[in-house]
Parts: structure tokens; C-alpha cells; sequence
């Protein structure tokens, strides 16, 4: 296995760190063969492993200031703000003192992005919060990448999610 040759190589690492590195290339190599005009389906196997088919959701960022039209969510202390408004799923994120969230979510934004099977999104990455429940018909987990937190959404039934505005639906011609 690819990921017990990086152990070795790498000394007394944790093996889980050399799976994050073997996750690293694929990613990697899936852009290098998007960029490259290759074309690459985002399910193509790499390194023997599937990459899981990503679709852009949101990118929520922290801020301390007070914003209009602010949604209060008591479970996670944290107020947000912007998502319904923004064509582009921009999310203003502002944390009670007392949120237990992981600092990383509280300092640096995320980019989420919706998958079909969040276990296989999830799976060789640093996970930062395990899969969960916020809300019925949801499941959400965040995983550290590059040193930035990104957050997977699978929708329980298809074609049910968060609500989006119709003119975030039109397609770009890039």
C-alpha cells in the first residue's frame, strides 16, 4: 500500500499522516489534469482512489462586526449572515465568546462544497469536526486542508438543499 511506503519514509509519522499525503497527490494530480486541458472527470481514479465529486455550496467567512439580517444559531453559538443575499454563497460567520466550535472555524474561512457520500469525502483527510446533524435532511463534517478548514454537506433526499437564489443557478461561460 502507497500510504505504508510514505510511513516508512517518513519515519515514526503517524500512518494517518501519510494517508493525508497520498489524499495531497490525488487532489493534486485532478487539478494538474484540469488545468492541463486534459479534461478530467472529478470521479477519475488516481492513485487508485476516488476522487469525490465536489460541487461548490458556500465560502463562510468570520468577522467580530454586527451584520444586518443575522440568523442566530443557539445550538452553535454563532450568528450568520449574507448566504441568501449573495449570488456567489458568500456566508459572514460571528461567534458568541463562549462557542466551542474549533478555532480554526472561529479565524479562518471555509469553502464548502455539497458531496453525494460524505464518508468518502471525508476519508484519509485531518478531520476537524465529524459528521453531523445541524438540521434535518443534513449532514455536514469538516476536514483541515492546506491548513485551511473545508466543509462537506451531503443532502439526505437529492435536490433537496439549502435554498439558493435562482440567479446563483445560471451558468458562467468559463
Amino acid at each position: 500500500m502507497l500510504a505504508l511506503a510514505f510511513a516508512k519514509f517518513w519515519g515514526k509519522r503517524n500512518p494517518l499522516d501519510a494517508q493525508q499525503i497520498v489524499g495531497r497527490e490525488r487532489r493534486e494530480r485532478v487539478s494538474q489534469l484540469a488545468w492541463s486541458g486534459e479534461g478530467v472527470d472529478s470521479r477519475r481514479r488516481v492513485n487508485s482512489n476516488v476522487m469525490p465529486e465536489l460541487r461548490y455550496h458556500h465560502i463562510g467567512i468570520p468577522t467580530d462586526k454586527a451584520l444586518p439580517a443575522e440568523d442566530y444559531i443557539q445550538r452553535y453559538k454563532l450568528y450568520a449572515s449574507g448566504y441568501l443575499q449573495s449570488p456567489y454563497g458568500v456566508e459572514w460567520m460571528r461567534f458568541d465568546p463562549d462557542c466551542t466550535l474549533p478555532e480554526l472555524i472561529k479565524t479562518v474561512p471555509h469553502v464548502a462544497f455539497v458531496v453525494d457520500d460524505i464518508a468518502a469525502a471525508i476519508a484519509g483527510e485531518e478531520v476537524l469536526i465529524r459528521p453531523n446533524s445541524p438540521a434535518e435532511g443534513i449532514t455536514v463534517a469538516f476536514i483541515v486542508d492546506n491548513g485551511a478548514p473545508i466543509e462537506f454537506l451531503q443532502f439526505d433526499r437529492p435536490g433537496v438543499e439549502v435554498p439558493s437564489p435562482p440567479h446563483r443557478l445560471r451558468q458562467f461561460p468559463f
